[in-house]
């Protein structure tokens, strides 16, 4: 099998392979994209197409254009004679997300007697087109965010909790 990661959100619309040189190793091979990486099994949900026998180019136009995190090529399993995956091409064609996408969400339990200026997190936020990212906070909390996503207690922790979201942004779109 073969998996790549592709940035989440990303939409593909065309495949584009072409086996080495054996028209065999990509023989009922099948192509998913998931949201979910390669963990022995595969959601059929995902499935895309099953490429035939050739070493021609082989392109595959996925109408309507599916959304994965992950570009799956899984070989025949139940072959006996050794056969492995050589692919001379592999292009995939598509949309990459516009605005900046955050990796995670955190939720934080922070000590009331933290100190001013210390740091509680880090918010990482990626750019599909390479953009310089800056970040903000939503809100009036006692917090603060740097350019590179460093949160740290800006004021006094009175409040037993507190709910506020941060922005990225890359001069353009913001998410």
């Amino acid at each position: 099998w073969l998996q790549i990661e592709l940035p989440k959100y990303s939409k593909i619309s065309k495949i584009v392979l072409k086996s080495r040189s054996h028209s065999g190793r990509l023989t009922n091979a099948k192509i998913y994209l998931s949201d979910n990486p390669y963990a022995g099994t595969v959601n059929e949900n995902d499935f895309i197409k099953t490429l035939k026998a050739t070493t021609n180019e082989q392109i595959i136009d996925v109408n309507p254009a599916k959304s994965g995190h992950y570009f799956i090529l899984k070989g025949e399993t139940n072959s006996n004679d050794g056969r492995h995956i050589h692919l001379k091409k592999l292009e995939l064609y598509g949309e990459l997300p516009i605005a900046p996408i955050f990796d995670k969400q955190d939720q934080l339990l922070i000590s009331g007697a933290t100190a001013v200026g210390a740091r509680v997190t880090t918010a990482k936020a990626i750019d599909c087109q390479g953009d310089t990212l800056s970040y903000t906070i939503v809100g009036t909390v006692p917090f603060a965010i740097d350019s590179k996503g460093h949160i740290t207690v800006s004021g006094t922790l009175s409040s037993p909790s507190y709910t506020f979201e941060v922005e990225a942004s890359d001069g353009v779109n913001s998410n």
